[in-house]
């Protein structure tokens, strides 16, 4: 399934791409429930640029994860 434009968190079996980039499935575990915490505390806000509505958003997400 495809998506443009947008942000979600994918199940856990869809995850082979990101483990990847880890060491192991741990750590790869430990950032998934880091992002997607942190997803759920942040608010996608209207602005008229999609670039300033996607920046403020990845703002809000590393606030949230730190």
């Amino acid at each position: 399934m495809h998506y443009g434009n947008g942000v979600r968190i994918v199940y856990n079996n869809e995850l082979a791409d990101w483990y990847s980039c880890f060491c192991n499935v741990e750590e790869g575990n430990e950032a998934y429930k880091l992002i997607s915490a942190g997803m759920q505390k942040s608010k996608i806000k209207r602005f008229e640029s999609k670039v300033e509505r996607n920046l403020q958003y990845i703002k809000q997400l590393v606030a949230a994860i730190n």
